[in-house]
């Protein structure tokens, strides 16, 4: 095994200490898991990771996740791996093949769509399992998909929220590329399925309370009027005077989509509860929420509802220890990559089980599809007390 460099090593080193304690139950093997411990001791899987420039937090988390994965697992019979920086190279394809000429028998990764794209696009030697979903024509042979997918959350979000009384729906989303790509996705889902997109927001940030005010076609206030404060005092009033009644929203949308990150998230859900929107439900993606518990922050997305993989709502008992290491190890990098080092783990298991159509990941259940992607079994989530928890839809 190579390591990058001596830190590298350092670190990796720690994560044998700690995944020492881990253990397992004893059992005969059977012909399944004999075979799958003889194809194991002979893999050499090659993952390809940014680890320097713009993408290397994801990069590094991803490749930190899969080898705390690496050592957690039970079996003694653990392939061969090696690492190679992406970040460091321009042809993505150049460095797909120096892993196949060191006899690569699997491949992890790339990571960033660019490449994905890049080298999707000729034919593989080996099998390989890409960290970006992308639009594939049709499948070919070794070609395997894993990532995490805000588009497909947004069709899940159309999916849960369409009812015949939920049918009209307010689209919020930030005024970039990526942010139009997830609100478009969940619009055209929206409509197939007949619904209406009453209107749209595309926001900037320094700008949201007069926009947000505007959508709602409400006046836009500093504060909003405190009815226990409010000067209606009937003692001292004439009957024929007219109460002033605290400033109305629009009414012809009953569902709100909302695209954010996690810190204009915190400043977009409370300002629709400042202009009473308090009895609409509030829908969006997990990229809402940073994926570890922040109460003191998180109280301002009270309410949202978003789907999420197990491992940043409630880790499985069988993947609790992985997920209290891996915090332990990087609790700083966690806080804002925690879905990565999911990832990670997600392809370590996905790499040493890749034939099988069904496979248990440290972020859940995965399954693949027809077209080779692998997805998650994702939970549905709202925030309550600033903290995740399960949605259970009131009956």
């Amino acid at each position: 095994m190579k390591f990058s460099n001596y830190r590298t090593f350092i670190v990796l080193s720690l994560i044998v200490a700690i995944c020492a304690g881990c253990s397992s139950t004893t059992k005969s093997p059977n012909s399944t898991e004999i075979l799958n411990k003889q194809s194991r001791e002979n893999q050499r899987i090659a993952l390809l990771v940014p680890l320097h420039g713009q993408f290397a937090a994801a990069g590094k988390a991803v490749r930190d996740g899969f080898f705390t994965a690496y050592y957690a697992a039970a079996s003694n019979a653990k392939p061969k791996l090696q690492i190679y920086d992406t970040s460091q190279h321009r042809n993505i394809k150049a460095v797909y093949q120096q892993a196949l000429n060191a006899g690569a028998t699997f491949v992890v990764g790339p990571l960033t769509k660019n490449h994905v794209k890049e080298l999707s696009e000729q034919s593989l030697a080996v099998p390989t399992l890409m960290l970006n979903y992308i639009q594939i024509r049709s499948p070919h042979k070794n070609l395997y998909l894993l990532g995490i997918s805000p588009k497909l959350q947004a069709q899940y979000a159309a999916m849960k929220a369409f009812s015949p009384t939920t049918s009209q729906a307010l689209v919020i989303y930030p005024n970039n590329a990526w942010g139009k790509q997830i609100a478009q996705t969940f619009a055209y889902k929206w409509q197939q399925l007949g619904g209406n997109i009453v209107d749209q927001l595309a926001y900037k940030r320094k700008h949201l309370r007069t926009e947000i005010a505007n959508l709602l076609h409400t006046k836009y206030q500093e504060e909003r009027p405190d009815d226990n404060n409010h000067n209606n005092k009937t003692d001292d009033m004439n009957v024929n005077q007219t109460i002033e009644q605290p400033p109305k929203r629009r009414q012809d949308f009953n569902i709100v989509f909302v695209v954010a990150t996690p810190q204009n998230g915190r400043q977009i859900i409370p300002l629709l509860k400042f202009y009473y929107v308090n009895d609409v439900p509030i829908y969006s993606t997990s990229l809402i929420y940073t994926g570890t518990p922040q109460a003191n922050k998180d109280r301002d997305l009270n309410g949202v509802i978003f789907c999420d993989m197990l491992w940043a709502v409630r880790p499985s008992p069988n993947n609790n220890k992985l997920y209290h290491k891996i915090i332990t190890v990087w609790p700083h990098q966690f806080k804002n990559n925690a879905r990565m080092y999911a990832l990670g783990g997600d392809a370590y298991q996905i790499a040493t089980n890749y034939l099988q159509p069904i496979v248990g990941g440290v972020s859940g259940g995965l399954y693949r599809n027809r077209q080779q992607e692998y997805h998650r079994q994702l939970v549905w989530t709202q925030i309550r007390n600033g903290k995740p928890h399960i949605y259970y839809e009131k009956k």
